[in-house]
């Protein structure tokens, strides 16, 4: 393994787990500065490792160009990258609604929100947080105690698979009466059944 590709490897971790850290908070600027110190310190690198050479020479071998103007700090002919701090995406915290307890029993508002609850499988939080608990067909919010259907977007009989990208939840409403509207926030529904 050459060196380069050791750098890499080893700097990948840190640089993720920092801007995950980051990620939540106004950063992006600071990502953008961070990159820039990063790239000034990796090009004072390569320019000690090859002291006779140009620098047009020495970012072609250590830099790839890609779209958008963008360098990668990627050797020539090696499928590892550095990654850059500007391609973490900022997800804001949204704060907990007021009087809500994971433990008040509203499972499509908690795995919506996370993901997760104790009290749904992780196939059904995922699809809850994946169309953030609204209903595809009408754009509602389900509600707690809400029949929900698992769909699939491309039907089995057209070659759809049984993965999550190719699931979603709609109202128990508009699976048995697709001719209708959607009124899966207006009707009163039994329990659960997924």
């Amino acid at each position: 393994m050459t060196v380069p590709i050791k750098l890499i490897k080893n700097l990948n971790p840190f640089i993720k787990g920092w801007c995950r850290y980051y990620a939540a908070v106004v950063s992006k600027e600071v990502f953008a500065q961070v990159g820039n110190v990063l790239f000034q310190q990796l090009l004072a690198w390569a320019i000690g490792r090859h002291p006779k050479k140009s620098k047009d020479w020495i970012v072609h071998k250590y830099w790839s160009f890609t779209k958008g103007n963008r360098w990668d700090f990627q050797p020539a002919s090696s499928g590892v990258k550095l990654y850059q701090h500007s391609e973490t995406p900022i997800r804001r915290h949204v704060k907990v609604q007021d009087r809500r307890s994971p433990y008040d029993g509203d499972w499509v508002y908690w795995g919506t929100r996370l993901g997760r609850h104790p009290e749904i499988s992780p196939r059904v939080a995922r699809l809850l947080k994946k169309q953030t608990g609204t209903c595809w067909e009408c754009g509602l919010f389900f509600r707690d105690g809400e029949v929900l259907e698992v769909d699939h977007i491309i039907s089995r009989h057209l070659g759809g698979v049984d993965a999550s990208y190719n699931l979603e939840f709609v109202s128990n409403v508009v699976e048995n009466n697709l001719a209708y509207p959607c009124l899966c926030f207006v009707l009163p529904h039994a329990a659960s059944t997924v």
